[in-house]
């Protein structure tokens, strides 16, 4: 009874913060940019001839096709359909965030980690626009709880078909999927000796279809062939802005730029450090791995800054990770303050800082380029 109260007082926690969420969208209407043109293009012609094409007219293969064909099958207009696929991934991601949280966080911090999910403008960036990093963030926590289960022996029906299904997605959701997997699937190889031979069974049956598409796209049709190749100094511009964003989430960097930026990856590798000691348990040391070889790929790949999207960019593609961050953050002072109390005031002030932040993101994104909602659309 007592697991199933706290389960409970999740739901509902996820519920209220998704809510305050849903205001913004359904008064100021979906951001709208670059991809977001694309991703309605190839949902309308989808639905219209079921072929995904670019507004030129010319194929839909720089990105994967599961997005635009989720929004296409859905029987509203795109505006309710991306309202409803961003509202019920944000829930997914509030509810498994606070469920993964509540593990191994004490209550305190586990309130400080309910009111981070709640002023988290990387989640709230994703949620506001058409973009596919919502729902994306909402199937890997999906596919980690059930794939979890099965490093646990717990194998059920249930948990190897949600695993294997939603691991089939992922990558014809986005290509970085295989960036997670690398570390994921690595570690929980050497982790879990045992089960060798079944996860290389689930890796080549979840990885076969996405990698049949990139073939497919990348090498027979050259979708990527016109991409600079990454040299050095992208490189290192990659690190510091990767390191900036990740601080930025959590510290008002902002106001002091004019420091040296190779300051800024060396805080962020103080904290790599400081991580370690994260959670005993192998799953969590499976995340932690997950997590820094997707940076580290994210970092090195030549697939990045091609359209000169700078901080944005990188805010996007490492807004899938905030949820984790945020617990590992939690987790370090969590363990400070046992011996200095004196880091509470640290962790308000972070809250603090992301409430202010958040406040001011949640009173600019009403003057960003909107597809707006009639008044039918509102009620459906």
């Amino acid at each position: 009874m007592k697991n199933f109260y706290k389960e409970n007082n999740i739901f509902f926690l996820a519920l209220i913060i998704t809510l305050i969420y849903l205001t913004q969208l359904l008064f100021f209407g979906i951001g709208i940019d670059f991809d977001s043109n694309y991703y309605i293009s190839a949902s309308e012609s989808f639905t219209k001839d079921l072929t995904f094409k670019n507004p030129d007219g010319s194929d839909f293969v720089l990105w994967p096709p599961f997005f635009p064909f989720v929004l296409s099958i859905l029987p509203f207009s795109i505006r309710v359909n991306i309202i409803i696929i961003n509202t019920l991934s944000l829930f997914i991601i509030n509810f498994l965030t606070l469920k993964y949280a509540r593990q191994i966080l004490n209550i305190l911090f586990f309130r400080v980690s309910v009111l981070g999910m709640l002023f988290s403008v990387p989640l709230f960036l994703d949620y506001k626009f058409l973009w596919s990093e919502m729902l994306f963030t909402a199937l890997l926590l999906i596919y980690l709880d059930n794939f979890f289960k099965l490093l646990k022996s717990e194998v059920t029906n249930t948990s190897l078909i949600i695993s294997t299904f939603i691991g089939i997605l992922l990558p014809l959701q986005r290509i970085a999927t295989f960036y997670l997997w690398i570390g994921l699937w690595l570690s929980s190889i050497f982790l879990f000796p045992k089960l060798r031979m079944k996860l290389f069974f689930h890796f080549i049956l979840t990885s076969s279809v996405g990698i049949t598409w990139n073939i497919y796209t990348l090498i027979l049709l050259g979708a990527r062939d016109h991409f600079n190749s990454g040299n050095i100094e992208i490189i290192i511009n990659n690190i510091n802005e990767y390191s900036f964003v990740l601080i930025r989430w959590f510290f008002p960097i902002s106001i002091i730029t004019s420091t040296p930026t190779f300051i800024i990856p060396i805080i962020c590798l103080i904290f790599i450090i400081l991580t370690i000691s994260i959670g005993r348990s192998k799953e969590w040391i499976c995340i932690k791995i997950m997590i820094f070889t997707y940076f580290f790929l994210m970092i090195v790949t030549p697939f990045y800054k091609v359209f000169g999207g700078g901080l944005q960019e990188a805010e996007r593609f490492s807004s899938i990770t905030y949820p984790f961050i945020l617990i590992f953050i939690l987790y370090v002072f969590q363990k400070i303050y046992l011996k200095y109390r004196v880091v509470l005031f640290i962790v308000l002030f972070i809250v603090f800082y992301q409430l202010i932040r958040w406040s001011k993101s949640y009173y600019e994104f009403h003057n960003i380029h909107s597809m707006k909602l009639s008044y039918i659309e509102k009620l459906f």
